[in-house]
């Protein structure tokens, strides 16, 4: 159960990273390239607002239509004014600040100004000043734009070394689960005879390299039904050696011994002998002391 919900929570946290890099991605991607086409659109505006208001004036149009097109334009650069700091790129922010106060300057002096001469010039030199600001501006936030898409694509490398390491960790812990039923009688919770085999050619090794003698105790069982066995079970985890351990498959029972010569074997048997049969008859009971043998002959 245990496991169960770290899966769970775990799962959950891949959603959720999943889920934080796709609105972060699509943030980040919307509000640049609203923000980038904004300043850009304002600047064209200005640009081609300030030839219009020239062209009206040259012409003597009247004053309300040239009033409207002052205040367009004044308009716009109020709001460049109040959003460039934050749009702007720190490499192309000196460019634009002597550019567009160049061309504020020229258009104070063009709303002032009535030679038709004067005029023209300043309308050129508005001109050749917003247009270029207009073409580095368009260019530094394509560049803007790149770096963003290498941080969104460096963002997405991390969140999928993340998810894939969340999800490492979930095979992990699945295959231990796996594992542990594989290996575990699922009546008993006792190991089952395969797990017995792997156990064995452990010490083995270990009494051929240090002479570590180990024993085995086996047990036969009649018939016994899953509520006596599971019992039984119980008590055998509780009253053997912490270094023993035990096994079950199909009515029989093995206790593995570590260093038998330290205890006293038959009152061990006999305890365990007398723990087993107040549940149920022994149809067999056996002690057998390791001495080098093959695993198969020795079980």
């Amino acid at each position: 159960m245990k496991n169960s919900k770290t899966i769970i929570y775990l799962l959950f946290f891949i959603f959720l990273i999943i889920m934080a890099n796709s609105f972060f991605v699509i943030y980040l991607v919307q509000n640049n390239e609203i923000k980038n086409a904004y300043i850009i659109n304002e600047l064209g505006q200005i640009r081609g607002g300030i030839q219009r208001y020239s062209k009206l004036k040259l012409a003597n149009a009247e004053k309300e239509k040239i009033k409207n097109v002052e205040k367009y334009i004044e308009d716009k650069i109020s709001d460049v004014k109040s959003i460039y700091k934050e749009i702007i790129p720190n490499e192309a922010m000196e460019f634009f600040k002597n550019n567009f106060y160049d061309l504020n300057k020229n258009w104070n002096k063009l709303k002032i100004t009535k030679n038709a001469k004067q005029i023209f010039k300043l309308s050129e030199q508005s001109w050749e000043i917003a247009d270029p600001l207009v073409i580095y501006i368009a260019k530094a936030m394509e560049n803007k734009t790149q770096k963003i898409l290498f941080f969104i694509i460096l963002i997405s490398i991390i969140t999928v070394l993340t998810t894939l390491i969340i999800i490492f960790i979930i095979y992990d812990v699945i295959s231990k689960n796996l594992r542990i039923k594989t290996l575990k009688d699922p009546i008993t919770k006792l190991y089952n005879f395969y797990h017995l085999h792997e156990t064995l050619e452990t010490l083995q090794n270990r009494y051929q390299r240090y002479s570590k003698t180990f024993g085995l105790i086996k047990i036969s069982l009649f018939e016994t039904d899953e509520k006596t066995i599971k019992d039984i079970s119980k008590k055998l985890k509780h009253d053997i050696r912490r270094s023993d351990k035990v096994y079950y498959s199909k009515n029989t029972i093995i206790i593995i011994l570590l260093e038998p010569e330290k205890i006293n074997i038959n009152d061990y048997i006999n305890r365990i002998k007398s723990l087993i049969t107040s549940h149920t008859q022994i149809q067999n009971i056996k002690f057998i002391i390791y001495n080098g043998e093959k695993i198969e002959e020795f079980i």
